[in-house]
């Protein structure tokens, strides 16, 4: 963070009196650093809005080159501004002064308008939802990219308009007023001066209030629904009956991953097939994969509260979405996150399992690790767990903090080790390498293609590969079962342009179920959506499930439908979007004063 504020404020400054000492301090220095300081932030806000991966790759990687280039560019720009203020003292040009009412409308339109072109231009698939989330979490600090983004978007705008307001109103060269500019100046000219700002102000609110569909957010809070209190079934012991012999579980969840990147014959978007491993062996027999298409591959369909990764996990793991009313921050610590829902940690963990979660990132990154303490007691091995172990460097920081080809070497340790105790183990990873922008493509991976976004995807499908293989080579493979599923549908705008009449899904795999689901349920022509593996899961390790309904979610092994084969995906859609007062009073704050299942 240290490093991007000093790219923004301190080298400006720091080459401006460099170039004011050396040039006999013949311009004001204020005005010089002002100048220098608008230019260069101006410079870097380009190149970050145009190339925002390139420019997060070299500030993580070749950080000193970084510095070096930005300190030439401040450099070269204050030499340009010294040369453009002392042209302008010697012809005696003076500029008006702008009302600060001015520069208070056009500062606030060029943060709102930045803000709000940022979350919807960097989050694909943005809702209002997605607003309220990220409104809400407690942030990591180490996700460069993040602070890359937030230090354009906040940062920039307010050095420049203070550098404006100290020029406008304190700058030797700008405090006078051109008299004889002001009495050729016409009414009609005057009036646009003085409204444009307004109308600026006005059209970025619009702009604002479409982008974020504020019309919805407001539907939400108006129109209650009551789709979850009828169709919620809650996991209890008068319908589910566990195995005498346990099996272990694995659960992967690949960051972003969808049946959209294998190829057209397969049910994919494109020529190219990014998962070709995946691919293999899911039509090899060597694992089951459920379809929305008729005769292809596919995938589940998107549904709300299940489009960002905390959500995604809930919804798949706990049976019910991740509703936009719940404030992550306040869920951190000591205080319980989601108590009413009842996730498949805390049933495994009640049957005698061993409980983790691996992540390569700081696990507090939007409540994730709160949610996995507090629902299972995971073993939360994450970014700090590796540092505290001494696996990596004080200093290291690839991409989101470790790259999954690391993750899953470490991943291998903690498998032997629960797989060394006589209790059966639940771990759940959480790969990063896919996030937007661009992912992160290992150097141990080729680079195929000319999208980086492809790249990371086609290196991340090698990668697990190779994790897979492993683990079907190791003693405890025979008693466990594995599930990859994408945690949502990807976020990268850049890749996914021109798509639009392609229905994109979320990609899904179950390796060594039980024998008693492995040739049942219908693969094809299903619609699917989150909730409905966690059902899915517990049956895939030898759970019965009565009525075959869990949460809001259907087994997929039975031959029942689901909520969206049986009553439409846009009517449960539009219901799942609606505020439930069910829903926070039985999950967010488990008040289990509500009777359930009533339909």
């Amino acid at each position: 963070m240290i490093r991007l504020i000093s790219i923004v404020l301190v080298f400006p400054v720091f080459t401006s009196v460099l170039v004011w000492l050396l040039t006999r301090k013949k311009v004001n220095i204020f005005d010089l650093s002002a100048c220098t300081t608008i230019v260069t932030n101006l410079v870097l806000n380009g190149a970050m809005f145009l190339r925002n991966g390139i420019v997060v790759a070299v500030v993580n990687h070749y950080s000193k080159v970084f510095i070096g280039v930005s300190i030439l560019t401040s450099l070269l720009v204050s030499t340009f501004v010294y040369f453009l203020l002392q042209k302008v003292n010697e012809k005696g040009k003076v500029v008006r002064v702008a009302r600060l009412t001015t520069i208070v409308l056009l500062g606030s339109s060029v943060l709102m308008f930045n803000y709000v072109n940022w979350l919807t231009k960097s989050n694909g698939l943005f809702n209002f939802e997605i607003l309220l989330f990220n409104l809400s979490v407690k942030l990591d600090t180490n996700t460069s990219h993040f602070l890359l983004d937030m230090v354009r978007i906040f940062f920039m705008p307010i050095v420049v308009i203070a550098c404006l307001i100290y020029l406008f109103y304190f700058s030797k060269l700008f405090i006078g007023i051109n008299k004889e500019y002001r009495k050729r100046e016409g009414y009609l000219l005057k009036l646009v001066r003085m409204t444009l700002p307004l109308v600026i102000l006005i059209s970025a609110s619009a702009y604002s209030f479409k982008a974020l569909d504020i019309r919805a957010m407001i539907d939400y809070y108006k129109d209650e629904d009551t789709f979850i209190q009828r169709h919620y079934v809650e996991a209890n012991d008068s319908i589910l009956t566990f195995p005498e012999k346990k099996r272990n579980l694995i659960v992967i969840f690949a960051e972003s991953f969808e049946a959209t990147y294998f190829d057209k014959e397969n049910g994919g978007w494109k020529e190219e097939n990014l998962l070709p491993n995946m691919t293999k062996r899911i039509k090899s027999g060597n694992a089951i994969s459920f379809s929305h298409n008729e005769h292809t591959l596919g995938g589940m369909k998107s549904v709300p509260g299940a489009m960002w990764s905390i959500a995604g996990m809930t919804a798949q793991l706990s049976g019910v979405p991740h509703k936009t009313t719940i404030d992550v921050s306040e869920h951190e610590g000591d205080l319980t996150y989601l108590p009413g829902i009842i996730s498949v940690g805390e049933m495994l963990e009640t049957e005698g399992y061993q409980n983790a979660f691996n992540v390569g990132s700081h696990s507090h990154l939007f409540g994730i690790g709160a949610y996995y303490r507090h629902h299972g007691n995971h073993q939360i091995n994450d970014y700090g767990y590796f540092l505290r172990k001494g696996l990596i460097p004080e200093d290291y920081l690839v991409f989101m903090g470790i790259e999954d080809k690391k993750l899953y070497e470490y991943s291998k340790d903690v498998l032997l080790d629960l797989a060394s105790n006589e209790s059966p183990f639940n771990l759940v990873i959480e790969t990063q390498d896919t996030h937007f922008p661009n992912g992160y493509t290992d150097p141990s991976c080729p680079a195929n293609y000319s999208s980086p976004y492809a790249n990371a995807i086609s290196c991340a499908d090698s990668m697990l590969e190779d994790l897979l293989s492993w683990i079907e080579n190791q003693e405890f493979y025979d008693n466990t079962t594995i599930v990859v599923v994408g945690d949502h549908l990807s976020m990268d705008t850049e890749y996914f342009q021109g798509i639009d009449d392609y229905e994109r899904t979320v990609f899904n795999m179950i390796i060594n179920p039980v024998d008693e689901v492995k040739n049942s349920g219908n693969l094809f022509s299903r619609d699917f959506y989150a909730m409905d593996m966690y059902p899915t899961i517990l049956s895939s390790i030898g759970v019965k499930i009565e009525g075959d309904r869990l949460g809001l979610g259907t087994d997929l092994f039975s031959g029942r439908q689901t909520l969206y084969e049986k009553l439409g995906v846009e009517p449960v859609r539009d219901s799942l979007f609606r505020n439930s007062k069910f829903y926070n009073d039985y999950f967010v704050y488990g008040n289990r004063n509500w009777r359930v299942n009533k339909d």
